[in-house]
């Protein structure tokens, strides 16, 4: 348990969302960057050098396994660039080694500044005061300078007022490393759910809980929160196989 909460510890100070240790499981989000060549098959693949090497590595032998469906220009298969998403769990093994499982969560333009996802946006004070919640799916282009420009606000419950403005000042200030065809930097857009909520007198902002899939043998259901995690709606890429 000790070599499992250091490791929660250690993703902590990397800015990576890791659950508490269950049963001796640490479960965790990463992001990696993937070149593949015009086959789609990944010939390089760059995982946080701040990770331990063992979990690096092991995300990077995974990913060099995965096949997509490559860009095409004018219908001539491309070589590109795209930052992929793993769910991830650590887990004790009886030796004392580290047993590591993930899988596919998704991929996309990458975040900068490390980390696998952005900070949500700060609860409004005037929203707080009068109580107002709401839950909202943000629509985004990712442009080829990596700036995240609001596309749509769509209202899924409460009222959108109190929060349009802080949410595009949000929005204004993520970054990203766009993906790329033919070494190009190219648009892309995603969306993201974003919720706020008032629960036990304490505001609170979230993206609406996903299952830790890749956790679920090993520690049952979560119940923490995950981070901000994009659907992309238009990538030049799209996933043939995850071996």
């Amino acid at each position: 348990m000790d070599k499992m909460l250091g490791i929660a510890l250690l993703l902590g100070t990397m800015g990576l969302s890791a659950a508490a240790p269950t049963d001796g499981a640490v479960a965790f989000r990463v992001q990696a960057r993937v070149e593949l060549d015009a086959q789609g098959v990944p010939r390089l693949v760059h995982a946080d050098q701040a990770l331990p090497a063992p979990v690096r590595d092991a995300i990077e032998k995974r990913v060099l396994q995965w096949r997509f469906e490559p860009a095409r220009v004018n219908g001539e298969p491309r070589s590109g660039a795209t930052t992929v998403f793993l769910n991830t769990c650590a887990m004790p093994a009886e030796n004392g080694a580290l047993r590591l499982a993930m899988e596919y969560h998704g991929h996309g333009p990458g975040y900068t500044g490390g980390g696998s996802a952005p900070m949500p946006p700060r609860y409004p004070v005037d929203a707080v005061r009068v109580g107002k919640q709401g839950a909202f799916r943000v629509t985004m282009e990712i442009g080829v300078d990596g700036h995240a420009r609001i596309q749509d606000i769509e209202t899924l419950k409460g009222t959108a007022w109190p929060f349009q403005k802080r949410l595009k000042e949000w929005a204004n200030s993520l970054r990203y490393v766009p993906e790329e065809v033919d070494g190009r930097p190219v648009a892309t857009r995603i969306a993201l759910s974003v919720a706020f909520t008032i629960g036990d007198g304490a505001p609170r902002q979230r993206t609406a809980p996903e299952n830790a899939a890749a956790c679920s043998a090993a520690m049952g259901a979560g119940d923490g929160e995950e981070p901000l995690q994009p659907v992309v709606l238009d990538s030049p890429f799209k996933l043939k196989e995850a071996g």
